[in-house]
């Protein structure tokens, strides 16, 4: 028996027991009727907001307004289906929102529908500061789980964090329409609780349990784990308006207007991203145009001009050998081992190493020496020119063909004794995008050795000598046996 038809029974047994009259048998009745018509749409007292709890990923719900069903909602499957399925024309839809519409009109706004055996959940989902994608009302599921007993249980809120004493009731299946309510305290919901009971008229051997926190928690997950796929979804809030072929369409024409601001949103971007990687494109096309002109034009700017780094041959000589001739060949016990005279940029630089012979003090090498720290028995000495060295001035234009270059050096070593050492680098190549630019001419080095005393006394002949396009000196030494010298060679390709 539901609790609506228990809270009026004790009435109509009284005025039974009171053997009245007919007439005044008849009025109670109506009375009554009236009575119990007004008490299935009466709204609980001190109605409390929406609260979720969160249990095992799922959300449910707390303090939803349930109202009592009539005769006519004895197939709540098909309420279900009608209300579910988003078409809501069917008479137990109609029901539904009817009974809602009344409950709106007392001042409590509801959008949501929970079903229960002779009961109706209402709810606006909109109240919660979450919105919850698939929740359930526990007090739905707790009545189909176990139809039959009293609850109290701590739960925690997943909005607020506030713990709820929350008091549930059900007789054969029927939730008590005051039931689904929370308190501040455990005193009170043990009250409350107490109240449903006798109301109820639960005896003794009807199921009451009263939860901490932590056994409230593994109650509902147990029932959680207890309901099927069926149960669960016949818990579930459903929409209380029909799905209008208006709504339909507006839902389409909005779906349709977000697909084409997203396709032309997209056909845009691709547009621009084409257009800026054409204009890009041009933009380093013409660049590389530029800069392989400038290539080009003054090869000399992006490619290693050895010629122009190096002074020429014959100047080179006619700088250093004089100099070199000039040097002492003994002072202080000391005599001339070996002695270079080298290019330092725009300068030549004279380095002496010195052999102390058995009557030469260590303490007391030639002027401006420095004993060797590893072999004291040698001084190094350094001594710069004041003279600067002239660049070579030869032109691009102006190098030879790498087979002259060789043709004229092989000539002068043939003639002179001499031992030629030649070696020429790879092309020095310059990327410029996928191409290669490659410098119009071959560097290398060059090494002539065993020049005789007679040739470098007469420096001015050997200068003219070695006065080539193309060559260039940076080092002549001589070693105390022979001369060498060392430089750098540049051919046209």
């Amino acid at each position: 028996m539901c609790e609506a038809a228990r809270e009026h029974e004790a009435p109509r047994t009284a005025l039974a027991a009171a053997g009245e009259g007919p007439a005044i048998a008849a009025s109670a009745r109506k009375a009554l009727q009236a009575q119990a018509r007004v008490s299935r749409t009466r709204l609980p007292l001190a109605h409390q907001p929406l609260a979720r709890i969160r249990v095992q990923g799922r959300d449910l719900l707390l303090h939803l307004v349930w109202q009592a069903g009539s005769d006519e909602d004895e197939d709540l499957e098909a309420l279900l289906d009608e209300t579910g399925t988003g078409a809501g024309f069917g008479r137990a839809a109609q029901v539904a929102r009817a009974r809602a519409l009344r409950v709106r009109a007392t001042g409590i706004p509801c959008d949501r529908l929970v079903l229960s055996r002779g009961r109706f959940g209402l709810l606006r989902r909109s109240s919660l500061p979450s919105r919850p994608l698939r929740p359930l009302s526990l007090a739905a599921l707790c009545a189909r789980v176990q139809p039959t007993g009293l609850l109290v249980l701590a739960l925690r809120d997943a909005d607020t964090g506030r713990l709820h004493y929350w008091v549930w009731a059900a007789r054969r299946g029927c939730l008590s329409a005051r039931a689904d309510r929370s308190f501040a305290t455990r005193e009170e919901a043990l009250a409350f609780a107490a109240s449903l009971r006798e109301s109820l008229g639960l005896n003794d051997t009807d199921e009451t349990e009263v939860c901490s926190e932590q056994e409230s928690l593994d109650l509902v997950t147990g029932i959680l784990n207890t309901a099927d796929r069926e149960t669960l979804r016949s818990c579930a809030p459903v929409p209380l308006e029909p799905l209008s072929l208006t709504r339909l369409l507006g839902a389409s024409l909005t779906l349709l207007a977000a697909l084409g601001l997203l396709l032309g949103g997209s056909t845009l971007w691709e547009w621009w991203q084409n257009r800026e990687a054409f204009h890009l494109r041009s933009q380093s096309r013409s660049e590389l145009v530029r800069q392989k002109r400038a290539v080009l034009t003054h090869p000399e700017a992006h490619f290693v001009a050895a010629w122009k780094k190096a002074p020429a041959a014959a100047d080179f000589v006619k700088a250093v050998l004089p100099a070199m001739l000039d040097f002492p060949m003994a002072g202080n016990g000391w005599t001339l081992a070996s002695l270079t005279g080298r290019q330092t940029g725009t300068r030549a630089l004279l380095e002496a190493r010195w052999q102390a012979l058995p009557q030469a003090s260590l303490l007391h090498p030639p002027a401006g020496a420095v004993l060797e720290a590893r072999n004291p028995e040698y001084a190094q000495q350094s001594l710069p020119l004041a003279q600067a060295l002239p660049m070579n001035a030869l032109q691009r234009a102006d190098l030879p063909a790498r087979d002259e270059l060789e043709q004229q050096l092989s000539e002068r070593t043939r003639r002179f004794g001499l031992r030629l050492q030649l070696a020429f680098k790879k092309v020095e190549t310059l990327p410029l995008g996928e191409e290669q630019i490659q410098a119009p001419w071959i560097n290398g080095t060059v090494t002539l050795s065993h020049l005789s005393d007679y040739m470098v006394s007469d420096w001015q002949a050997l200068a003219k000598a070695l006065d080539l396009p193309g060559l260039s000196l940076t080092t002549l030494a001589w070693d105390g046996r022979s001369w060498s010298c060392t430089g750098q060679v540049s051919v046209r390709r």
